[in-house]
């Protein structure tokens, strides 16, 4: 048994890939759009739809930043794609602008997918995401100056998670993602598990529902791109108990260590 010992790491991203099973898994989300570059050919751009199911967007960032890198991207490794920053002047707050210049990633756990769908590496058509974000919250918080394409939000089709009010709808959500998965017939699935969290409580039957619905389609999954989280120590137990989930239903034997900053195969 290939035995893996999946690393939270405290400054930057792990990367395990399971070929024979199309699942990259990291800590968190920055490396999903090089994950997808590089597994998915250019004649192929376009011919997969997206799955995103995360309680946040992650389409932050600004669209003129990115047009100037992406070309450069998919011709350079992965350590190239890690590091590379662009020099902010930050205008959101004008009083603290000059105090704010700053060189920033250019592809951070919230701006990974701006550039998937400035690209077309999906069907822009089929962008389909399982949220707890609210569309219009997100873009009008103080951050549409400076995100989700300079103001210019997606076509995104979207299902907002509620499973904290009074009416739960996530077998509504459950229902769409079979829907969905039933009438298309090639997916990228991305995923972060902090959109079950809220699940673990006394509903982990749902979790497993979830995965397995996606299991029984993977014949029609291109990839799995999955993030524990966001690097949040209140989250790691959470993330961990997620995890052993996922690793019941794709049979994976994956280990989550905060403590120890490597990848341990044996």
């Amino acid at each position: 048994m290939n035995y893996k010992t999946l690393i939270y790491p405290q400054e930057d991203n792990v990367l395990c890939y399971f070929k024979e099973k199309n699942i990259y898994i990291m800590d968190k989300h920055r490396l999903a759009l090089w994950c997808w570059i590089n597994e998915i050919d250019k004649n192929d751009y376009s011919k997969y739809a997206l799955i995103h199911i995360d309680d946040h967007f992650d389409c932050g960032g600004p669209k003129s930043v990115i047009e100037k890198m992406m070309k450069k991207i998919d011709e350079n490794g992965i350590e190239y794609y890690k590091n590379l920053d662009y020099f902010r002047f930050d205008e959101i707050n004008e009083k603290q602008a000059n105090e704010r210049e700053n060189n920033y990633k250019t592809f951070l756990d919230g701006s990974y997918l701006i550039p998937a769908i400035f690209l077309e590496i999906f069907n822009n058509s089929n962008l389909h995401f399982f949220v707890k974000q609210d569309l219009d919250e997100f873009t009008n918080n103080g951050m549409k100056d400076n995100c989700v394409m300079n103001g210019k939000v997606p076509d995104i089709n979207y299902f907002q998670k509620k499973c904290k009010d009074p009416t739960d709808n996530s077998e509504e959500g459950y229902k769409k993602l079979k829907e969905l998965l039933k009438n298309w017939d090639d997916f990228v699935i991305n995923i972060d598990f902090d959109y079950f969290f809220e699940f673990l409580k006394g509903r982990k039957a749902y979790i497993k529902k979830f995965f397995n619905l996606i299991k029984r389609n993977q014949k029609k999954i291109k990839l799995m791109t999955i993030a524990l989280t966001p690097c949040q120590e209140t989250r790691w137990k959470e993330s961990e108990d997620v995890l052993i989930i996922f690793n019941k239903v794709f049979d994976l034997k994956i280990k989550f260590n905060c403590t120890i900053i490597s990848i341990i195969e044996y």
